[in-house]
């Protein structure tokens, strides 16, 4: 199951760029978080740098709306849950598989 995690440090060329783009938005206290890197990468991956750069902007703001008090990751994942009624089909696996 490992061999499916896209790992952002070693990401090259224009798939760097457009993440590291995509990681400008995120807020400071946030940006070392390793589960919201390769989150984000998977989402760029499946919906593309603007759609994902959409959900993040979207994110951030409801985050910051309702007082959230856990990570930016913990709230991008559970809303996710929210919006389609159950656990993320498609989270990226955990290292542990």
């Amino acid at each position: 199951m490992i061999e499916k995690i896209i790992f952002p440090e070693k990401m090259v060329g224009e798939d760097r760029r457009s993440f590291d783009r995509l990681m400008e938005l995120v807020p400071l206290e946030d940006r070392e978080d390793i589960k919201l890197k390769r989150f984000l990468v998977f989402r760029m991956k499946i919906d593309g740098e603007d759609a994902a750069r959409a959900f993040l902007i979207n994110g951030i703001e409801h985050a910051k709306e309702s007082a959230f008090k856990g990570t930016l990751y913990e709230y991008l994942v559970d809303r996710e849950a929210m919006n389609t009624g159950g656990p993320m089909e498609n989270t990226p696996p955990d290292e542990s598989g």
